[in-house]
């Protein structure tokens, strides 16, 4: 799993999220995607990579709250 760095919510039910991701950090480009899961074994979803660091190694991601796993990430 990848370290959260940042998770705070932006406006009502929308959350920022910014994980330590090195590797991915290096390769993302405009219109990409990563697919994140909040638990081990929980469900996996498609979250579109909003902003990245390739220096810090950190990759951003916007997302709003509408289900169970989005619910677990904004926590």
């Amino acid at each position: 799993m990848f370290k959260v760095i940042t998770g705070r919510m932006i406006v009502p039910n929308m959350h920022l999220l910014t994980l330590e991701a090195p590797a991915v950090a290096r390769e993302a480009k405009p219109g990409q995607f990563v697919i994140i899961r909040a638990e081990e074994e929980g469900e996996r979803i498609p979250l579109s990579i909003a902003d990245w660091d390739t220096q810090m190694g950190t990759i951003t991601i916007v997302f709003m709250n509408v289900g169970r796993t989005t619910a677990r990430l904004a926590q």
